[in-house]
């Protein structure tokens, strides 16, 4: 299966969907992401750090501040759509990360419509699961017990960050995600209903969507 991770800065795919990231690639899928915003020398250094830890491939895709993302040029670096496009969700309060949810949106409706191909589109949570005007309600849980060492060794290499601040707080959103499937970690994710349909379920992994046309 072929995952791209696209996410505003260099720590959100870490912080969001590490440990189903590192689940994955530890399957034998391809994992790629995509950052855009924030990217200076020092950051893009922690970021190679972190995606070592998990295994995924990065890419780097320089954007001016509050801005829009270059669909073209990423164009240029997708070699094949992929079957899974993780990002931002849409009611996300940071403009940048609702710029890059925008981007991956126009993705899956180019891959749709010129490769004949539809993504499964899933959106992850934010800080204190806070939206514009509802709480992030996932309907799609991935265990992700066997990875959050992984996950939280990845954070913490985006020292500039202080990553330390944050840590706890995330793995108190897995750990309440895990208690709803009676595991001690879990990663939440809510499908964007590309073209009206959607697969929703609690899942082992992400693999499981794809069973018997997603069930």
């Amino acid at each position: 299966m072929n995952i791209a991770v696209f996410f505003a800065h260099p720590d959100d795919a870490e912080i969001w969907a590490g440990g189903t990231l590192k689940k994955h690639v530890d399957l034998g899928d391809k994992v790629t992401s995509y950052m855009f915003h924030e990217l200076n020398d020092i950051r893009i250094a922690e970021s190679k750090q972190a995606l070592s830890i998990l295994g995924i491939r990065g890419e780097y895709h320089n954007t001016q501040p509050y801005q829009q993302p270059n669909f073209e040029n990423l164009l240029k670096c997708i070699e094949v759509m992929p079957d899974v496009v993780i990002t931002h969700w849409e009611k996300d309060t940071h403009i940048e990360h609702q710029l890059v949810f925008r981007l991956s949106l126009m993705l899956a409706h180019f891959a749709k419509r010129y490769h004949k191909k539809t993504p499964c589109l899933l959106m992850t949570s934010t800080y204190g699961g806070q939206g514009i005007d509802t709480l992030f309600s996932p309907t799609i849980i991935v265990d992700i017990t066997n990875e959050i060492q992984s996950k939280r060794e990845a954070i913490l290499c985006h020292v500039s960050q202080r990553p330390e601040n944050i840590l706890n707080d995330i793995e108190s959103q897995n750990r309440i995600l895990g208690s709803q499937v009676k595991t001690q970690f879990a990663e939440g994710f809510i499908e964007y209903p590309l073209f009206g349909f959607k697969r929703t379920a609690l899942r082992s992994n992400l693999g499981d969507l794809f069973i018997n046309g997603g069930g």
